[in-house]
């Protein structure tokens, strides 16, 4: 879409996608009907709830394992060493386990 636009005279517009995910938001404001104020209310609570249950060590580890991501840009710099620490013994665990079970 991007690529379209830079073709026509509009190409100082932004995408449309990003507008309109600019303009949503999940905070009830005084415009929403009562069943959109609930269902974001839901929406809200359903998603912090799983955020507590998350398992973010390993989510850190499988992104340091993506190419793409591995200089972790993602985490503050205070948390990368951290990341890496973390991987380093998950690997020579896996690595000691495997001697042991060959041997």
């Amino acid at each position: 879409m991007v690529a379209a636009i830079r073709l026509t005279r509009y190409e100082h517009m932004n995408c449309v996608a990003h507008m309109v995910q600019r303009s949503v938001t999940m905070e009830a404001c005084g415009e929403d009907h009562a069943y959109v104020v609930r269902f974001k209310t839901k929406f809200k609570e359903d998603l912090a709830s799983r955020q507590e249950k998350l398992n973010n060590a390993w989510l850190q580890i499988a992104t340091v394992l993506d190419p793409r991501f591995k200089d972790l840009k993602c985490l503050p710099k205070t948390d990368r060493e951290e990341v890496w620490t973390t991987l380093e013994g998950v690997a020579a665990t896996r690595i000691s386990q495997k001697v042991f079970t060959d041997t």
